[in-house]
């Protein structure tokens, strides 16, 4: 009982350090990939990117009719409110026009800048966010409800504004939910390798008498480990009873090698070492 104890405490040992060093090396690659996420991406057509100096500006939803993409440079105190619905957070924006919209925006693209016209010491600047498009359909009821209650009513509730395209939030959340599994599963692969190399070993007896791993087979030039349950015992009898023609006639039966071979094997393996196991000396 007390070699069993040990040599779990040396695989759950390893075991725990794989899993560690998979779940450090994860958090690496979880912090690149938030930092990848937050450099934004410029272009005047692609929905959701940084838009350039050439994306048209629409200032009322008459603008937004007309262009197949399109920015808005929203000022101080137009960002009215936000909201959760239908996994996806919009917000509510007030244009120059005063038309209220409704916007699905990847905000990691939106940036501020000011016009170049005005010289003053401190130019008045403005949110210009994201590509975007009109999306045609009429809103769900219950958004619309939401909205209302929140005490804001759209224009038009016929459309809303996607303003996010193929840009998805990144959530470390979930990437860390999923590093905290294979760190695990590293770590249990690990563990019961470790185990299998210590009673390969043959330092260690199994937990499980291996009577009842039939299918565990194993020979390496008459030296390392058999895996063979009773039939090894069986040998083992012969042995001691000095039968070593029958013991090596089982023994080429058994591991399917020749009776010379078989004979040669016969001098160079010990005595069963736990259940099942038949190790063989190193010649």
């Amino acid at each position: 009982m007390k070699r069993i104890r040990i040599d779990f405490a040396i695989a759950f040992l390893v075991a725990f350090g794989v899993g560690a060093l998979v779940s450090f090396g994860a958090g690496k690659v979880i912090d690149r990939l938030e930092e990848k996420s937050e450099e934004m991406v410029y272009s005047n057509t692609k929905i959701g990117a940084a838009a350039d100096k050439g994306t048209p500006v629409a200032y009322d939803i008459s603008d937004m009719m007309e262009e197949d993409c399109f920015t808005v440079h929203l000022k101080e105190g137009r960002s009215l409110d936000s909201l959760y619905y239908d996994k996806t957070y919009y917000h509510i924006y007030e244009l120059d026009s005063e038309e209220v919209v409704l916007v699905d925006e990847y905000f990691h693209n939106s940036y501020y800048d000011h016009d170049e016209d005005d010289t003053s010491f401190f130019p008045d600047s403005y949110e210009v966010l994201p590509v975007g498009r009109v999306v045609m359909g009429q809103l769900d009821d219950e958004l619309i409800k939401m909205i209302e209650e929140k005490g804001y009513t759209l224009t038009d509730t016929s459309f809303y504004i996607d303003m996010r395209g193929d840009f998805k939030d990144f959530s470390r959340e979930d990437y860390e939910d999923k590093a905290e599994l294979l760190s695990f599963g590293a770590g249990l692969i690990a563990f019961f390798l470790i185990r299998y190399l210590m009673i390969a070993s043959g330092v260690f007896s199994p937990v499980i008498p291996l009577r009842f791993l039939k299918s565990w087979k194993r020979f390496v030039n008459y030296y390392g480990i058999i895996y063979y349950g009773d039939g090894v015992k069986q040998i083992a009898a012969l042995r001691k009873k000095g039968k070593m023609d029958e013991a090596a006639y089982e023994f080429s039966k058994l591991v399917g090698v020749g009776a010379q071979e078989a004979q040669m094997a016969m001098q160079f393996w010990s005595e069963i070492y736990g259940e099942g196991i038949l190790k063989v000396k190193k010649i």
